[in-house]
């Protein structure tokens, strides 16, 4: 999605999460109980209605957002120095240019009183994307889509619970007005081949009298194997265990719990919560925890666990079992689910599954060709390593092809309902698209004609 769409969750990411509510989740999704929409591969725009000015205003960032958002004309043009001096941007500047003008007409043919209503606060922004079938995307859709998937406070300082309560219930209802109100006048908003509409719920079908939640349970309980550990444990007891034995390996003079605990956080929290921490003047840096450890033949270990990208490795080795078993599982309650947005989901299934089969074919040539390059360039050398470890790690998420159960990229739901809390089922696709991505584009397009032809 990206933009200010930001980062959807898988389940595993959910550090406060007790493994009990794991199995519950999966078996709300896999029995029906909860609704899940379509999640879409497309490019994140957010946009407003800007009473004033009686027009639709837009924003890809918080810069955007805190000025009342851009109008479409000065988006295009920020777009335009962006893409300046690469002729292939100008395919993404159509796209977002089209798209802001189906958006325009929809906001049009509801008109300003409604709207008016609808947008009540000036930091209330829908949160869309613009899908073209005309991008080079790894999911080809039948067609171009603003998806609209809510409605969002953007550039709002953090409210208190109850505030936050009362804002998003009102939030939810003008949206559900938004969207009715769009649905009636679709006939008046289509522009070409443009749609504007809301999520797309998707139905998955039901697994509640087959083996599905006995063999998760299983599957959770080997994962927890030797830690100790049950249902009634989180994600971030887990990491903590593992962690523990790290630092227990690698540390000359064990830290105290002070310093684990530190430690443990720069390894679990996330964007969000390390801004809050910075905010209220909690500081967990190298400094930090080397006056607090004390023993200078740990300076390596400490500056290799201070450091935010080797934490979020440590912590991303830690959750692997947690993420193939989240793909194999998840490929299991998508199996055949049909999209929205395609004509031909099964064909469309069948093409990505081919192209990831030419894919898998292709990526051991290629690291091989690099490793010869490398004894003359360390860089390509480098670049043979890290494809060979992505390819590895992918490979071990999606097992098999089979795992490739539907053409849609996936679904996106909300747990516990009105909590706010949204996460995302891929299955295969998001190993697949992983392992893809280690060709250029210009080869994805070779295989994904071969694969349709």
């Amino acid at each position: 999605m990206g933009a200010l769409g930001g980062h959807m969750s898988h389940v595993y990411e959910n550090m406060y999460m007790k493994f009990s509510e794991l199995l519950n989740l999966f078996d709300a999704v896999s029995s029906g109980e909860i609704e899940v929409t379509e999640k879409v591969d497309g490019q994140n725009l957010y946009f407003r209605y800007d009473a004033e000015r009686g027009i639709p205003t837009f924003a890809r960032n918080d810069g955007h957002a805190n000025i009342g958002g851009l109008t479409r004309e000065e988006m295009k043009a920020d777009f335009v120095r962006k893409g300046a001096g690469d002729p292939s941007y100008a395919g993404v500047i159509k796209t977002f240019d089209d798209g802001m003008d189906a958006i325009q007409k929809a906001m049009a043919a509801i008109g300003p009183v409604v709207l008016s209503k609808i947008f009540y606060r000036r930091d209330l922004y829908v949160n869309s994307e613009v899908m073209s079938g005309d991008n080079r995307n790894i999911v080809v859709y039948n067609g171009d889509f603003i998806v609209m998937h809510g409605l969002d406070l953007v550039g709002t300082p953090a409210l208190d619970d109850v505030d936050a309560g009362v804002t998003d219930a009102e939030a939810r209802r003008a949206f559900k007005t938004l969207n009715n109100a769009i649905s009636v006048e679709e006939v008046k908003i289509a522009k070409e081949n443009w749609e504007v509409v809301g999520p797309r719920i998707v139905d998955l079908q039901n697994l509640t009298d087959t083996d599905f939640m006995d063999r998760l349970e299983a599957a959770i309980a080997g994962a927890l194997e030797g830690t100790g550990l049950g249902l009634q444990n989180t994600f971030k007891d887990f990491v903590a265990f593992h962690l523990s034995k790290v630092i227990q390996e690698t540390f000359v003079v064990q830290p105290s719990q002070e310093v684990f605990d530190m430690i443990l956080t720069l390894v679990t929290e996330t964007g969000a919560e390390k801004k809050q921490r910075i905010q209220s003047g909690r500081k967990i840096d190298l400094r930090t925890l080397k006056a607090l450890h004390g023993n200078s033949g740990d300076y390596a270990a400490l500056k290799n666990v201070a450091s935010s990208t080797n934490a979020k490795v440590i912590l991303g080795i830690i959750l692997e079992p947690f993420a193939q078993m989240t793909v194999q599982f998840s490929s299991e309650v998508l199996s055949g689910a049909q999209s929205y947005f395609m004509k031909d989901t099964e064909r469309s299934r069948a093409t990505l599954s081919k192209m990831t089969e030419m894919a898998i074919d292709r990526i051991p040539a290629r690291v091989k060709s690099l490793i010869t390059m490398g004894q003359a360039d360390p860089r390509a050398a480098a670049e043979a390593a890290s494809i060979q470890k992505r390819f590895e790690k992918n490979m071990a998420r999606m097992k098999s092809l089979s795992s490739i159960s539907t053409g849609i990229e996936g679904v996106v739901f909300e747990y516990p309902p009105m909590s706010r809390r949204f996460y995302k089922f891929t299955g295969g696709f998001a190993p697949a698209n992983q392992l893809l991505g280690l060709l250029g584009w210009d080869e994805k397009a070779e295989i994904m004609a071969a694969a349709q032809s």
